[in-house]
């Protein structure tokens, strides 16, 4: 449902909470990135909303793959490296 896939053919209304409720997560991590970088807790040159914006394509898109990929099937593992390179 949170794909999207599910609400397909379902009423706006219901389609406009998910996509706030997105837009609520990525605003969240955006903060913590923005809080981490004036700690001092990243390298320099580091934008806060831009790393914001390409966590949540990846937690969608992992979403999506769950939704399509048998529970029981192994991810493989590659989540570290993944995120090595978000990060």
């Amino acid at each position: 449902m949170l794909t999207g896939e599910a609400l397909v053919g379902e009423h706006a209304r219901l389609r406009e909470r998910v996509q706030r409720l997105f837009a609520r997560f990525e605003a969240s991590v955006r903060q913590s990135l923005k809080v981490a970088q004036q700690q001092g807790g990243v390298a320099a040159g580091f934008d806060p909303a831009e790393r914001a914006r390409w966590l949540l394509t990846y937690a969608s898109g992992s979403l999506a793959l769950r939704g399509r990929v048998d529970a029981r099937v192994s991810s493989g593992g590659d989540e570290g490296a993944l995120l090595a390179l978000l990060g």
